[in-house]
């Protein structure tokens, strides 16, 4: 729609907080930033007007959703098994027609 104000392109973040390698990375700090932080400025040099961080839906990524939260992201919190439901569900919620 014409003048709609909503962005129709986004960058997602599939992250959790769950690994068998390296349970928790996505906060792991880099100098002085986690990695979630890092990814999101990435994003943000890059232009991107609005950046969504899909975590699973589970008590285990709370630390997650908080942190993404305080650096200006929006969360949805989605299917713990598939990754690929998590982003496209993010992406149909918020309309967009593009993602990265």
């Amino acid at each position: 729609m014409f003048g709609d104000p909503k962005p129709k392109i986004a960058g997602i973040l599939c992250a959790r907080m769950a690994s068998s390698r390296l349970p928790g990375k996505v906060l792991a700090r880099i100098g002085k930033m986690t990695a979630l932080e890092h990814i999101a400025q990435a994003f943000r040099g890059a232009g991107y007007p609005l950046i969504v961080a899909v975590p699973e839906n589970s008590a285990w990524d709370a630390p997650l959703i908080q942190k993404a939260r305080e650096i200006g992201l929006e969360v949805f919190e989605g299917h713990p098994e598939s990754p690929l439901h998590r982003m496209t569900a993010a992406a149909s919620h918020h309309g967009l027609e593009h993602v990265i």
